[in-house]
C-alpha cells in the first residue's frame, strides 16, 4: 500500500492514530532506514530459526531489504529469516496495528530437480514461546492468508488468480502488504488480519487469539518455509510499520 492508503487504512482500524515505528527499507544502502521510533525500540536486527544448513541471509538494496532462507534436505520444521524490531523494555499499547509490505517473492531449487513446497512472507509477533501473526502462503494451490501461532486454523481460500498474477508478474510485479490489528484490552485478545495486493484488499479475517499475544518480545517481518526441501525462498521487505491510537 502507498502512504496515503496506509494512513487511511490505519485510521479506519484504530481511529485517530499515528505511526509509532517505521522502517522504510527502500532508501539507498548506507542511509538510515529508521524514520520513526516513538517506542524507543531501536533499529532492526536479524533473526532466524537456527536450523542447520539453512543459510539465512539478508542484503540491503535499492529495491528493499532482501531476506532469504534455504530449506535443506531433511528439514521437517518451519524455517525462516526475519528483520525484527525488539520490544523488550518497550511499552506497547493494548491496541496496535502492524503493517509490512513485500515484493518479488521467490522459490528457487537448489538441486537439479524442480522446487516444491510452501513458503510464506510473514508478519509475526514473538512472545518468547510462540511466533504468531499473519502470513501470505505461497502453495501449489495458490496464495492465501494464514494465521500461524494464533491457535486459529482459518483455512482461507486462495486469493483470486487475478490478484495472484499481479504479485508474480514477471515484468511489473505488484507489492503486497500484510497487516494485523491486535486488541488486547479485553479478556480475550482479538485480531484482524489483512492481505493487500497494491492498494486492493485481497482477503481479510477477524478472529480471537487462542494463544494470547503477550508478552511481545519482538515484532518481525520476513520469509518462512513450511514444507518441501532443497530450495531457497526469498522476498524483498519494503516497509515495516507499527501504528497506535493517539
Amino acid at each position: 500500500m502507498d502512504t496515503g492508503h496506509i494512513t487511511q487504512f490505519a485510521t479506519g482500524e484504530l481511529g485517530r492514530s499515528k505511526a509509532v515505528y517505521h522502517q522504510d527499507l527502500t532508501r539507498p544502502p548506507g542511509q538510515t532506514h529508521l524514520k520513526v521510533d516513538d517506542l524507543g525500540a531501536g533499529d532492526i536486527t536479524f533473526v532466524d530459526t537456527g536450523f542447520p544448513n539453512s543459510n539465512p541471509a539478508h542484503q540491503f538494496t535499492a529495491d528493499g531489504l532482501l531476506l532469504s532462507i534455504e530449506r535443506p534436505l531433511g528439514a521437517n520444521v518451519n524455517i525462516g529469516e526475519w528483520a525484527a524490531a525488539g520490544m523488550r523494555g518497550v511499552t506497547l499499547p493494548a491496541t496496535f496495528l502492524l503493517i509490512a509490505t513485500f515484493d518479488r517473492p521467490s522459490r528457487v531449487a537448489l538441486g537439479a530437480g524442480p522446487s516444491s513446497g510452501t513458503y510464506a512472507p510473514s508478519l509475526l509477533i514473538n512472545t518468547g514461546a510462540t511466533l504468531m501473526g499473519a502470513t501470505s502462503q505461497f502453495r501449489p494451490e495458490g496464495i492465501r492468508l494464514n494465521l500461524p501461532g494464533t491457535g486459529v486454523t482459518p483455512n482461507r481460500p486462495s486469493i483470486t488468480q487475478i490478484m495472484a498474477d499481479r504479485i508474480v508478474d514477471a515484468q511489473h510485479p505488484s507489492a503486497f502488504t500484510l497487516a494485523l490489528t491486535v486488541n488486547r484490552s479485553a479478556t480475550t485478545a482479538v485480531g484482524k488480519a489483512f492481505l493487500f495486493v497494491g492498494n486492493d484488499e485481497a482477503d481479510s479475517i477477524a478472529f480471537n487469539f487462542v494463544n494470547p499475544p503477550t508478552p511481545v518480545v519482538d515484532i518481525r517481518a520476513g520469509i518462512g518455509t513450511a514444507n518441501g526441501v532443497d530450495y531457497r525462498a526469498s522476498v524483498f521487505l519494503l516497509d515495516l510499520q507499527i501504528w497506535a491510537p493517539r
